[in-house]
């Protein structure tokens, strides 16, 4: 599980510190990532995307995007593009 202590620690930015997609990270991260901007995107079935675009690729911006689980975990699961679309 990737923590958000964990990458404090780290001195990695965030793109390097979630290589692994899909994976778990705990609350505090997943707060950090869905909190610290406004969502640019988020669902019923617990998906948000964050606020601010991590790039564009033909014509697309994408997100850092994760997901609230029904048994209580959360999951990064990568960068994707624009959910509003």
């Amino acid at each position: 599980m990737k923590t958000y202590k964990e990458w404090q620690m780290s001195n990695l930015n965030l793109d390097e510190y979630l290589t692994e997609k899909p994976c778990c990270i705990d609350e505090k991260l997943c707060m950090y990532l869905c909190e610290c901007v406004a969502p640019n995107y988020s669902n019923f079935d617990g998906i948000s995307q964050t606020g601010e675009a991590s790039y564009e690729k033909n014509g697309k911006l994408h997100y850092l995007t994760v997901k609230f689980c029904d048994d209580n975990t959360y999951k990064y699961l990568g960068l994707f593009p624009d959910m509003n679309d």
